[in-house]
Formats: C-alpha cells, structure tokens, sequence
C-alpha cells in the first residue's frame, strides 16, 4: 500500500511540475517574441528615416543604380559597424 500511494504522490508531482512548466514556458516565449520584435521595429524606425527613404527614392530614378546604390548602401550599413555591418558590406562592395 506504501508504494501506490508513494507512486500516486510522486505521478501528481511531476504532472504538476510538467504543467506549470508548460504554462510558465508559454508567457516566457511570449514576452521574448514580443521583445525582440520591438527591439527589431526600434532599429528599423532608427535605420529608415525619412532622409535615408528619400535617398534611397533619388538613387533608384537615376540610370546608373547599381554604381549608387552600391556606394551608399555601403556607407550606410558601415554606420551601424557590428559583424552584421561588416558582412553586408563586404557582400555589398563585391557587387560588379
């Protein structure tokens, strides 16, 4: 008899365990999905003024874009620095 009710403890334990687990795990999940994409929408409000839209506008009118486009995304993804920085462009100056 000691052993069943031992198992029955142990089983409403680790199910109570498991569940609130669970439950905690989702509201987690939630909140870092939430933070990264405001984090995300901050640096994309900050990359993409008004002046840098606009440039971006006048470079794409003008008849040699790739030569443009290359050069000032270039210097606008050098701003921010960091390895993403870096990487794009290093990609961005090896366009023809």
């Amino acid at each position: 008899m000691f052993r069943s009710l031992h198992r029955k403890l142990v089983l409403v334990l680790v199910l109570l365990i498991v569940s609130v687990m669970a439950v905690v795990g989702t509201f987690l999940i939630n909140s870092v999905t939430s933070y990264h994409i405001q984090e995300f929408r901050s640096q994309m409000y900050s990359v993409f003024t008004g002046e840098f839209i606009l440039t971006l506008e006048q470079n794409a009118a003008r008849l040699d874009d790739g030569v443009v486009c290359d050069s000032f995304c270039v210097a606008q993804v050098g701003r921010d620095g960091g390895e993403l920085g870096r990487t794009a462009t290093f990609e961005m100056a090896g366009l023809p």
